[in-house]
Protein backbone atom coordinates (compact mmCIF):
# COMPACT_ATOMS: atom_id res chain seq x y z
CA UNK A 1 0.00 0.00 0.00
CA UNK A 2 1.04 3.62 -0.42
CA UNK A 3 1.90 4.11 3.25
CA UNK A 4 4.59 1.42 3.40
CA UNK A 5 7.49 3.89 2.85
CA UNK A 6 6.17 6.03 5.72
CA UNK A 7 5.73 2.97 7.96
CA UNK A 8 9.27 1.86 7.13
CA UNK A 9 10.56 5.31 8.13
CA UNK A 10 8.66 4.99 11.43
CA UNK A 11 9.94 1.44 11.97
CA UNK A 12 13.58 2.51 11.50
CA UNK A 13 13.31 5.67 13.60
CA UNK A 14 15.53 5.42 16.70
CA UNK A 15 12.71 6.72 18.92
CA UNK A 16 10.32 4.05 17.58
CA UNK A 17 12.92 1.35 18.17
CA UNK A 18 13.50 2.67 21.71
CA UNK A 19 9.85 2.98 22.73
CA UNK A 20 7.53 0.93 20.50
CA UNK A 21 9.24 -2.37 19.75
CA UNK A 22 11.74 -4.90 21.00
CA UNK A 23 13.44 -4.81 17.60
CA UNK A 24 16.53 -2.65 17.86
CA UNK A 25 17.87 -2.88 14.31
CA UNK A 26 16.98 -1.16 11.04
CA UNK A 27 15.61 -2.99 8.02
CA UNK A 28 15.35 -2.28 4.32
CA UNK A 29 12.08 -2.07 2.37
CA UNK A 30 12.03 -5.75 1.43
CA UNK A 31 12.79 -6.90 4.99
CA UNK A 32 10.15 -4.54 6.36
CA UNK A 33 7.46 -5.79 3.96
CA UNK A 34 8.14 -9.36 5.12
CA UNK A 35 8.28 -8.37 8.81
CA UNK A 36 5.04 -6.35 8.59
CA UNK A 37 3.20 -9.15 6.79
CA UNK A 38 4.39 -11.71 9.35
CA UNK A 39 3.27 -9.43 12.17
CA UNK A 40 -0.18 -9.06 10.61
CA UNK A 41 -0.51 -12.82 10.04
CA UNK A 42 0.59 -13.52 13.62
CA UNK A 43 -1.96 -10.91 14.77
CA UNK A 44 0.74 -8.92 16.57
CA UNK A 45 -1.01 -5.77 15.42
CA UNK A 46 -4.57 -4.93 16.40
CA UNK A 47 -6.16 -2.11 14.43
CA UNK A 48 -2.94 -0.58 13.06
CA UNK A 49 -3.68 2.99 11.97
CA UNK A 50 -1.74 5.82 10.39
CA UNK A 51 -2.11 9.18 12.14
CA UNK A 52 -2.99 11.72 9.43
CA UNK A 53 -2.74 15.51 9.57
CA UNK A 54 -6.27 16.47 8.58
CA UNK A 55 -5.43 19.73 6.77
CA UNK A 56 -2.84 18.17 4.43
CA UNK A 57 -3.70 14.46 4.58
CA UNK A 58 -0.03 13.68 5.20
CA UNK A 59 0.93 10.88 7.58
CA UNK A 60 2.42 12.09 10.86
CA UNK A 61 2.51 8.92 12.96
CA UNK A 62 1.40 5.39 13.62
CA UNK A 63 -0.73 3.88 16.39
CA UNK A 64 -1.62 0.27 16.99
CA UNK A 65 -2.75 -2.23 19.55
CA UNK A 66 -1.01 -5.52 20.22
CA UNK A 67 -1.38 -8.64 22.34
CA UNK A 68 -5.17 -8.45 22.44
CA UNK A 69 -6.48 -10.83 25.09
CA UNK A 70 -10.23 -11.21 24.60
CA UNK A 71 -10.59 -13.63 27.52
CA UNK A 72 -9.34 -11.15 30.13
CA UNK A 73 -10.27 -8.06 28.08
CA UNK A 74 -6.76 -6.58 27.79
CA UNK A 75 -4.95 -4.71 25.03
CA UNK A 76 -1.57 -2.97 24.83
CA UNK A 77 -1.08 0.08 22.62
CA UNK A 78 1.83 1.96 21.13
CA UNK A 79 1.83 5.44 19.63
CA UNK A 80 4.57 6.94 17.50
CA UNK A 81 4.70 10.45 16.01
CA UNK A 82 7.36 11.54 13.52
CA UNK A 83 9.95 13.94 14.91
CA UNK A 84 8.71 16.97 12.94
CA UNK A 85 5.21 16.61 14.45
CA UNK A 86 6.08 15.82 18.07
CA UNK A 87 4.87 18.26 20.71
CA UNK A 88 1.95 19.46 18.58
CA UNK A 89 -0.79 17.32 20.10
CA UNK A 90 -1.07 14.67 17.36
CA UNK A 91 0.00 11.82 19.65
CA UNK A 92 -2.33 12.54 22.58
CA UNK A 93 -5.31 13.21 20.32
CA UNK A 94 -4.68 10.05 18.28
CA UNK A 95 -4.26 8.09 21.50
CA UNK A 96 -7.61 9.21 22.89
CA UNK A 97 -9.40 8.63 19.58
CA UNK A 98 -7.83 5.18 19.29
CA UNK A 99 -8.79 4.27 22.86
CA UNK A 100 -12.38 5.36 22.24
CA UNK A 101 -12.49 3.36 19.00
CA UNK A 102 -11.07 0.23 20.65
CA UNK A 103 -13.57 0.32 23.51
CA UNK A 104 -16.47 1.03 21.13
CA UNK A 105 -15.60 -1.77 18.71
CA UNK A 106 -14.24 -4.47 21.02
CA UNK A 107 -16.98 -5.50 23.39
CA UNK A 108 -14.77 -7.74 25.54
CA UNK A 109 -12.21 -5.01 26.19
CA UNK A 110 -11.90 -4.14 29.90
CA UNK A 111 -8.68 -2.13 29.97
CA UNK A 112 -5.91 -0.85 27.75
CA UNK A 113 -2.26 -0.72 28.75
CA UNK A 114 0.40 1.72 27.62
CA UNK A 115 4.07 1.52 28.56
CA UNK A 116 6.49 4.43 28.96
CA UNK A 117 10.22 4.29 29.49
CA UNK A 118 12.21 6.38 31.93
CA UNK A 119 14.73 7.43 29.26
CA UNK A 120 12.10 8.83 26.90
CA UNK A 121 12.04 12.65 26.93
CA UNK A 122 8.28 12.61 26.76
CA UNK A 123 7.68 10.57 29.94
CA UNK A 124 7.14 13.39 32.46
CA UNK A 125 4.68 15.45 30.40
CA UNK A 126 2.99 12.28 29.22
CA UNK A 127 2.47 11.03 32.79
CA UNK A 128 0.81 14.27 33.90
CA UNK A 129 -1.25 14.45 30.71
CA UNK A 130 -2.61 10.92 30.71
CA UNK A 131 -3.45 10.93 34.39
CA UNK A 132 -6.02 13.64 33.55
CA UNK A 133 -7.92 10.94 31.68
CA UNK A 134 -7.96 8.38 34.49
CA UNK A 135 -4.92 6.45 33.32
CA UNK A 136 -3.69 4.59 36.36
CA UNK A 137 -0.04 3.88 36.98
CA UNK A 138 -0.27 0.13 37.48
CA UNK A 139 3.39 -0.65 37.75
CA UNK A 140 6.95 0.53 37.70
CA UNK A 141 9.31 -2.15 36.48
CA UNK A 142 12.82 -1.39 37.73
CA UNK A 143 15.61 -1.89 35.19
CA UNK A 144 13.14 -3.40 32.71
CA UNK A 145 14.64 -1.96 29.54
CA UNK A 146 18.23 -2.04 28.33
CA UNK A 147 18.90 1.08 26.27
CA UNK A 148 22.27 2.53 25.32
CA UNK A 149 24.08 0.15 27.67
CA UNK A 150 22.05 1.14 30.72
CA UNK A 151 19.04 -0.31 32.52
CA UNK A 152 15.96 1.94 32.71
CA UNK A 153 12.59 1.69 34.44
CA UNK A 154 9.37 1.08 32.56
CA UNK A 155 6.05 2.54 33.69
CA UNK A 156 2.85 0.69 32.82
CA UNK A 157 -0.36 2.70 32.68
CA UNK A 158 -3.89 1.42 32.21
CA UNK A 159 -7.14 3.04 31.22
CA UNK A 160 -10.39 1.24 31.99
CA UNK A 161 -13.61 1.10 30.02
CA UNK A 162 -15.38 3.21 32.65
CA UNK A 163 -13.00 6.09 31.81
CA UNK A 164 -14.51 6.24 28.34
CA UNK A 165 -17.13 8.82 29.38
CA UNK A 166 -14.44 11.27 30.47
CA UNK A 167 -12.45 10.69 27.27
CA UNK A 168 -15.55 11.12 25.09
CA UNK A 169 -16.50 14.35 26.87
CA UNK A 170 -13.04 15.75 26.20
CA UNK A 171 -13.04 14.62 22.55
CA UNK A 172 -16.51 16.04 21.92
CA UNK A 173 -15.17 19.48 22.85
CA UNK A 174 -12.22 19.10 20.44
CA UNK A 175 -13.36 17.18 17.40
Amino acid sequence: NGNMPFLLTCRNDPVFMATCTIRRYTVNQEQFAKEFKEDLVAQRYFLPMIIIKKATQEPVGFIYGHNLNKVDGLLYINTFVSEHYRGRGYGPLALLLFIRHCFQTTEQLYKIYMDAYEYAQSVSPMISGIQRFDFALEGRFSGHRLQDGRRWDMFRFAVYRDSLIRIETFLDRLV
